[in-house]
């Protein structure tokens, strides 16, 4: 028996919020891992960072464009274009 988590963090908050769960002898990963155990002809170094990492690139680094990008998804704009798209496929379902 496998149980994939999001992320390691994840999997040990419910291995602590559930400890009467015996999860002894169950192997407990994250789908990265899983992924890189099965298909070890992968780059490691690209595919083993992390969320954190990612964020900090983004904060640290001086890529401007995904930096708009991210500004842009969390913007008024970006959420009324989101419901406008949402709105879009409502009425297409209805008729």
């Amino acid at each position: 028996m496998l149980i994939l988590g999001p992320s390691k963090m994840f999997i040990s908050s419910f291995q602590g919020l559930l400890p009467d769960l015996n999860l002894e002898g169950i192997q407990q990963m994250t789908f990265q891992q899983l992924a890189l155990m099965i298909l070890p002809f992968l780059p490691k170094g690209q595919l083993d960072r992390s969320h954190h990492w990612y964020f900090e690139s983004v904060l640290f680094d001086d890529d401007e464009l995904e930096r708009k990008r991210i500004e842009f998804k969390g913007s008024l704009s970006f959420m009324r274009l989101l419901d406008w798209f949402v709105e879009g496929i409502k009425e297409r379902y209805e008729s």
